[in-house]
């Protein structure tokens, strides 16, 4: 696919797979694991958190989900950032908050959305509007470009009162994205000129 245009767009990738949704939308969204089914994935990754616990008694601190993530973002050499939806239904709201795995070490990324309500995994991904069988999942990271289109996907897929939650990690992540950009030609306050 390459550059991002007006006619691209992200949708949500069909996983009807609950009880192995992780899986499944990790599988869609790094396309080198689609020949390696949900249950070899799953092994691989177990053994992986054994592996960590056994030299890091720390690591068990973790709920399970955050320790899968983390093993797939380190085996896949990608970035994970997660969106998770919760629909609040009675304040007619929707909760969005972010999550990201291995940030500071991978140039690629993949976006997944988890409904908490379903406690189901959702790989997303790019679409063109005039090639809709042309698809992007994998990304480069720190792109503000792909970022907008996430949050435009977003506000059409869920129009209520949308509250946006942030993770330390995030919030971390942000900032630091914010700094690199300041720090690199980009007019900012308080800059001495000589």
């Amino acid at each position: 696919m390459g550059q991002i245009s007006d006619t691209d767009e992200f949708h949500r990738e069909n996983n009807n797979d609950r009880k192995q949704s992780l899986y499944t939308a990790f599988r869609f969204a790094d396309d080198t694991m689609k020949t390696i089914d949900n249950k070899k994935i799953q092994k691989i990754v177990m053994d992986r958190i054994d592996l960590r616990e056994k030299n890091n008694p720390k690591a068990k601190e973790f709920n399970n989900d955050e320790k899968e993530l983390d093993a797939l973002a380190t085996m896949s050499r990608l970035v994970i950032y997660i969106k998770s939806i919760n629909k609040n239904i009675q304040e007619n709201k929707t909760i969005i908050k972010s999550q990201i795995y291995k940030q500071d070490v991978y140039k690629e990324c993949i976006y997944m959305l988890y409904d908490e309500d379903r406690e189901q995994y959702f790989a997303l991904y790019i679409s063109n509007k005039e090639n809709v069988n042309e698809i992007q999942t994998i990304f480069p990271t720190n792109t503000l470009a792909i970022s907008n289109l996430l949050e435009k996907y977003l506000q059409k897929e869920y129009p209520s009162k949308t509250k946006l939650i942030f993770s330390f990690k995030m919030l971390k992540y942000l900032f630091f994205y914010y700094l690199k950009i300041t720090s690199n030609g980009f007019p900012h306050r308080n800059k001495i000129v000589k």
